[in-house]
């Protein structure tokens, strides 16, 4: 099982660690960037971030586009800005039939 990127936590200007989902426990997990580049170096899968080329922790474009930042209570935006106005992005963690398995970036979990 892996974990999946879902909101980055920032205390200022000063990234504090990031909120996944995890596929196995079915629940939020927080982690911090040197939890995150750690279990990618034991082959852990965790979605939306890679290795750069001098191993430092980068987010995976190809497979993230775009993830919510959260700056305080309730308050979400976009890490990316020009990318998108909104303020809930929904990650798809699975697939049952025809309907999508989605977490948002405000903890919602159901079928889409």
């Amino acid at each position: 099982m892996c974990k999946v990127l879902i909101n980055e936590v920032m205390l200022g200007k000063r990234s504090v660690g990031f909120e996944c989902y995890s596929t196995e426990n079915k629940d939020m997990v927080g982690m911090t960037a040197k939890q995150i580049k750690n279990a990618i170096k034991e082959g852990n899968a965790v979605l939306g971030f890679q290795l750069d080329s001098s191993g430092q922790l980068a987010v995976d474009r190809e497979f993230c586009n775009n993830y919510m930042v959260k700056t305080g209570i309730g308050s979400l935006s976009p890490k990316f800005e020009s990318d998108c106005i909104v303020n809930i992005m929904y990650t798809v963690v699975g697939k049952v039939g025809t309907e999508y398995e989605v977490v948002s970036s405000r903890f919602f979990h159901g079928m889409e």
